[in-house]
């Protein structure tokens, strides 16, 4: 039978039909026969370049006609575009529309405008157009890689990925065309690609290769098998006319297992879709089909079978697997006993058969496959080179920000136990002014009752002055003893409802002597003067190791009607929270140096 590792031309076109799509809005859903502005140039080429993604060779011919005909009536940017894309259209829609002649003009004016115009991504497309030209049918397999390669370089130039991967699938189709598997790993990166892009198509054609090259190994069926009924669910998804291709390979893969009822319904399946697509497909269909109806004993059938597909041949379709149509009827009518017939299809094919000298061919392919595989360990020393120095960048930015970080650690640290020897020593003078107060309070006390049970009170008129005199008189020397004796005493001062009418009372005086004292003795106002004593007082009590008041009730106590207020104030006389003064003290009662500054209430 004929060799299963034979290139199949028809999915390679599948291949090469979207390449342009990177170029341009890839519109699906505008099918070539949609009425389009002739001076929409954008909207007809996606449409053409749609049109042969679907295999519609007839409305991709249209639309690159019709391109043509507005770069004949216009000038300037527009009218190369339109000529470059027309001509590629025309040259990819006549290689797969029995109109062969008419695909490579095309191609080479379409080639000769992109060298023109600078045009890489374009004649990207192009050289892999001509690539296949060569491959399908001049049939010289070294002279399309090294369209290919070309293709490779101008895509790399115009930084297009897509079209870069979907070269390598060609790659990799010549690879299998000399039953050398290794194309896997191209086929595989175009795979990789439509996955990371979310590219259907790059998927389709990727897992259409892979599968293939699996099926020339031999090896890792299942896995062939995975990537296969993938493709089949693409081919149905995005409506792909080039079934026929895809349930080829599905068959081998299936013959290979041993399942060959179910790999004779995958080749009937891709003999129908290729009759439904004007006999584009892929003819060694026949061949496998022919194949298991012989061994099934329907000799009549099978020859039949390859009496179809010869005719196809004939036609001017699959030629390059007319050589392996004709040898396999050459074997199956010797089989029969027909030698006659035998010996004629082997004369045929061996007349047919111009092929040059295979071992000079294999060595050129040879010469290209190591070009391309020094190129790509250039390309992943250079890929390499440049993520080394990525990572020494990043380590020096890591290192710059580790010292950044270890400076601010190192002042933090300073500025903190600046700070808390600075809150140290604000504690300690509070608390030493506090308790030296408390002492002096006391002795004042003791004075001031020993005067008492001395001397007896004095009459009540004489701390009631005339109140005309009051502004221009001198303040008694008794009131302001009596004044400073009243506010040794902490329940006045924390007393909330405390007023200057209040004080006055207590002294039996009026409020304007009180405010006098304030003013002239302590050089305060009223307000500033409560706060001043009650601030004191919160110093006496917070020094207090074993006061365990919350911050709450003692601003309560204090007379405060708010913490925030009794948090304002303490802070205007000490410079310090209260919580922070309470931590403080403590730490230096419990000989400590300080913890943290918390605010906690």
């Amino acid at each position: 039978m004929a060799r299963r590792h034979t290139i199949y031309n028809i999915w390679l076109f599948v291949i090469f039909l979207t390449f342009l799509t990177a170029a341009c809005s890839t519109d699906g859903t505008k099918a070539a026969g949609d009425v389009i502005p002739m001076s929409d140039i954008d909207h007809l080429r996606v449409a053409g370049m749609t049109a042969l993604n679907r295999a519609d060779f007839d409305s991709a011919i249209i639309c690159g006609h019709r391109l043509l005909e507005i770069a004949d009536k216009s000038s300037g940017h527009a009218a190369q575009n339109a000529d470059i894309y027309g001509n590629i259209i025309l040259g990819q829609g006549f290689l797969f529309n029995d109109s062969v002649g008419h695909s490579y003009r095309h191609l080479h004016e379409a080639e000769l405008l992109c060298l023109k115009h600078g045009n890489d991504s374009a004649l990207a497309s192009v050289y892999n157009g001509l690539g296949l030209y060569a491959s399908n049918i001049e049939k010289d397999f070294p002279g399309a890689l090294r369209h290919f390669f070309n293709g490779l370089d101008a895509a790399k130039r115009s930084a297009n990925q897509r079209l870069h991967s979907l070269l390598l699938v060609n790659i990799a189709s010549i690879y299998a065309l000399n039953d050398d598997p290794a194309g896997l790993r191209y086929a595989l990166e175009c795979y990789r690609h439509g996955k990371r892009n979310k590219d259907n198509f790059l998927c389709y054609t990727g897992a259409m290769t892979a599968a293939y090259s699996y099926a020339l190994r031999k090896t890792d069926t299942s896995k062939a098998l995975d990537y296969i009924r993938e493709a089949e669910i693409i081919l149905h998804s995005d409506s792909i006319r080039d079934g026929s291709s895809l349930y080829y390979i599905y068959g081998l893969l299936l013959r290979q297992q041993g399942r060959d009822s179910e790999a004779a319904e995958c080749f009937r399946q891709s003999i129908d879709l290729l009759r439904a697509n004007h006999n584009e497909g892929d003819v060694r269909s026949f061949i496998e089909y022919s194949d298991i109806l012989f061994k099934r004993n329907r000799h009549t059938e099978a020859v039949a079978v390859l009496d179809s597909a010869l005719m196809i041949t004939d036609s001017g379709h699959s030629g390059i697997f007319r050589q392996d149509v004709l040898k396999a009827l050459a074997v199956t009518h010797r089989l029969l006993g027909n030698d006659v017939l035998s010996r004629k299809y082997f004369s045929i094919a061996e007349n047919e058969n111009n092929v040059e000298d295979k071992a000079g061919k294999e060595l050129i392919i040879e010469h290209i496959k190591s070009k391309y595989d020094l190129e790509r360990a250039d390309n992943e020393v250079n890929r390499q080179r440049v993520e080394l120095l990525e990572k020494e960048r990043i380590v020096n930015f890591l290192i710059a920000a580790v010292a950044v970080a270890l400076i601010l650690s190192v002042s933090f640290i300073y500025l903190y136990r600046r700070k808390s020897r600075l809150y140290s020593t604000i504690v300690r003078q509070m608390t030493e002014t506090a308790r030296e107060e408390t002492r002096l309070r006391a002795t004042i006390r003791q004075l001031e009752d020993s005067m008492s049970s001395a001397s007896g009170d004095k009459p009540a008129k004489d701390s009631q002055p005339d109140a005309p005199s009051l502004k221009k008189s001198p303040i008694p020397d008794h009131l302001v003893a009596a004044f400073e004796s009243l506010m040794l005493d902490p329940a006045v001062y924390t007393d909330n409802l405390i007023s200057k009418d209040k004080i006055a009372q207590m002294l039996k005086t009026n409020r304007t002597y009180v405010s006098r004292i304030v003013n002239e003795v302590y050089g305060m106002t009223f307000p500033q003067f409560i706060n001043s004593l009650r601030a004191k007082e919160a110093i006496r009590r917070l020094s207090d190791a074993e006061c365990d008041t919350p911050l709450k009730a003692l601003s309560s106590e204090l007379g405060y009607n708010s913490m925030t207020t009794f948090y304002t104030k303490f802070s205007e006389a000490t410079g310090m929270t209260p919580a922070a003064f309470r931590e403080k003290s403590r730490s230096i009662a419990a000989g400590q140096t300080p913890g943290g500054d918390n605010d906690k209430s």
